[in-house]
């Protein structure tokens, strides 16, 4: 529960833990954001030492494995195997066009599919992110999902944290990645995801001046959307 002033008290679900350093004040427990502190989850606690029950809890930061099947996929035992490991233009492309033929797994880090050349406008339009997102299950009726990191790949199976998922064809479609999760997605859930885009946006207005450091495609549309929607900001690129 979020027990703060302008939240009120109510399920703040969906946080995953491995993406948060644990902080404990008293009865107070703040899951600390990796980016920012606007998007850190708090609440209190019924006691310190309830408290500290949950400290301990949420400070062993389980493994990125979510529910391996979805969407209540049945593999038929007269098809064969598909594993697509990355959902973006590329795996969802190929999920979808292979969906009614074979038995298609979906493995990828997080639950949703992200537009991320859009991405950039969200930095100063939040409400741009429903133009950007899907959920796997609603784009992929078909396909099995299975939100997880993969921790190796032997000549018939994927290995996952828990699980082995067997294959007959392997695609391998993971993209292209940033040192940083704020351009491109690396949060395994939604809402963790819409927090930084937030928090972000937050920022990028109350600043007189942005330095943005790389001239390629991606640096000069943030500077081309910075300026059309703050024209009296200062932007050095």
């Amino acid at each position: 529960y979020k027990e703060e002033a302008g939240f009120g008290r109510k399920p703040f679900g969906g946080v995953c833990t491995s993406l948060f350093t644990v902080v404990r004040d008293g009865v107070r427990i703040t899951l600390r954001h990796p980016h920012s502190r606007e998007a850190d989850v708090t609440w209190l606690s019924s006691s310190e030492r309830e408290a500290a029950m949950w400290e301990a809890k949420l400070s062993k930061k389980p493994p990125i494995v979510y529910t391996p099947i979805c969407n209540n996929f049945e593999p038929s035992p007269t098809k064969e195997n598909v594993v697509i490991l990355g959902g973006g233009y590329c795996g969802v492309k190929v999920a979808k066009n292979l969906e009614n033929d074979f038995n298609v797994t979906l493995i990828d880090s997080k639950d949703y599919f992200e537009n991320t050349p859009s991405a950039l406008r969200t930095f100063v339009d939040p409400e741009h992110q429903r133009y950007i997102h899907r959920s796997y299950a609603k784009c992929l009726p078909k396909t099995n999902i299975i939100t997880a990191k993969v921790g190796c790949i032997s000549p018939s199976h994927i290995h996952l944290e828990r699980l082995k998922i067997p294959f007959n064809y392997l695609v391998i479609s993971t993209g292209t990645g940033y040192d940083t999760g704020i351009i491109k997605s690396e949060f395994t859930i939604l809402p963790s995801r819409n927090c930084t885009i937030r928090a972000t946006h937050r920022k990028l207005e109350v600043s007189k001046k942005v330095l943005i450091i790389g001239a390629g495609p991606v640096g000069v549309e943030l500077a081309a959307e910075i300026c059309y929607k703050y024209p009296t900001k200062k932007v050095v690129l």
